[in-house]
């Protein structure tokens, strides 16, 4: 099975999404819990299936 760094997954979501994404929002998104990942000698491995399954969050409400 082939795993994907946070810069691939990052080059991934960016691309189906349309917005840009880097490596350091992968691995907040992994730290809260909304990408599965292992943490193997300091790097973290993404499942490519974990990718599939991620949506962005939607951003807050609209300040006043």
């Amino acid at each position: 099975m082939k795993f994907l760094t946070t810069i691939e997954a990052a080059a991934i979501i960016a691309e189906r999404t349309g917005k840009p994404m880097s490596d350091r929002q992968i691995r907040h998104e992994i730290q809260i819990g909304k990408i599965k990942a292992e943490k193997i000698a300091g790097t973290y491995l993404i499942k490519p299936k974990a990718i599939n399954h991620y949506k962005r969050r939607h951003p807050g409400p609209k300040s006043k």
